[in-house]
């Protein structure tokens, strides 16, 4: 498996996969998902070209693929950095490349404890960069919408700006 330092650097060309992973309607669904979009599409490109996805678990994407696990499987593995709200689909960090970069959106209240490190730690132990952004209005984690305040989506390419800058 290469990792995304050596597939980026062999292409000056190449881009940054870029996968935004919205749970839907159900739970946690980032509710101004179009925003973060925006925001990555007009990011400096003055380095590098993003190619952005976005996946709604509760409907099929827009290559019309639906979400079984070969698909969320292959998401993760095609994924130079994946944002996503904390849950069980982080554990697909797994399958992610090494120097790959795993964005967690969290709840405020979140508590720092063994427990809730445990996407942080396997991030690592694949060699997976991580970073969390806590969003304010993301109260809990039974919440069915949250918003990413403009500090928060700045933050978000902040990060992905650090992430590239390090390839």
């Amino acid at each position: 498996m290469n990792s995304v330092k050596d597939r980026i650097s062999s292409d000056i060309k190449s881009t940054i996969n870029i996968v935004i992973f919205n749970r839907g309607l159900r739970y946690r669904e980032m509710s101004n998902s179009l925003s973060l979009i925006k925001a990555l599409e007009t990011v400096d490109r003055s380095f590098q070209r993003y190619r952005i996805h976005f996946f709604n678990v509760s409907d099929h994407n827009s290559l019309g693929v639906s979400f079984d696990y070969r698909s969320q499987i292959e998401m993760a593995y095609r994924a130079d950095c994946l944002i996503t709200t904390h849950g069980g689909f982080q554990s697909n960090v797994i399958y992610m490349n090494e120097g790959s970069l795993m964005i967690e959106l969290s709840d405020s209240s979140y508590q720092l404890n063994e427990e809730s490190e445990n996407f942080r730690y396997l991030s690592q132990m694949f060699l997976v960069n991580y970073g969390r952004i806590h969003v304010e209005s993301f109260k809990h984690l039974k919440q069915h919408r949250y918003t990413l305040s403009p500090s928060e989506i700045s933050s978000i390419l902040s990060i992905i700006k650090k992430f590239r800058e390090s390839l």
